[in-house]
């Protein structure tokens, strides 16, 4: 994989971060305009505290498909310097109250208010939405997830591994096989 080392400078404290998450993910970030004006960028230096380790931390939770599960008030000042917004939604106390309904969705495997919650507050589907439902036999659920966020063979191999459910494990099987056989 290629790597962009994220330098924080007022910490001393770096964190690695894909290329193509900064380019897809963060697209018209300060990031991934630093990578438009030097494509072969191996650093990018932060001089700015606003820019923390939590936020360093975020963005390579980000870039793994895991969500914070509640606000941080500190990723609002962040979002505005690195023009992300997804932080600044971050940063809001109703994101933390959006997790919540979410989570408690997933647990009880109530795709329509999962969906509605995406839907509606704009929500993104997530890698982590996903490990939950599988954890919590949520088999309508996961259907829906399974449709909205694109998996990988290591990543159905992952899910495959976090449940001993035979209907579970059929479902992400089918998944498999038609997101291998289009």
């Amino acid at each position: 994989m290629d790597w962009v080392t994220i330098g924080l400078d007022p910490y001393h404290q770096i964190v690695n971060l894909p290329r193509a998450f900064i380019r897809d993910a963060l697209a018209g970030s300060l990031l991934e305009q630093a990578l438009t004006e030097d494509p072969t960028a191996r650093e990018i230096t932060i001089p700015n505290p606003v820019v923390t380790p939590v936020t360093a931390s975020v963005l390579w939770n980000l870039s793994n498909g895991l969500e914070p599960d509640d606000y941080w008030p500190e990723l609002a000042p962040a979002g505005r310097y690195l023009n992300i917004p997804q932080l600044i939604v971050y940063s809001d106390p109703i994101y933390g109250q959006l997790k919540h309904p979410l989570r408690q969705a997933i647990q009880e495997d109530k795709p329509a208010v999962v969906e509605y919650i995406h839907q509606h507050y704009n929500v993104p589907y997530t890698q982590q939405d996903v490990k939950e439902a599988v954890e919590a036999n949520a088999y309508h659920v996961i259907r829906l997830l399974l449709s909205q966020v694109p998996q990988t063979p290591a990543s159905y191999a992952e899910l495959f591994q976090l449940t001993e459910i035979p209907l579970m494990r059929e479902i992400l099987t089918t998944s498999f096989r038609e997101f291998n056989n289009p």
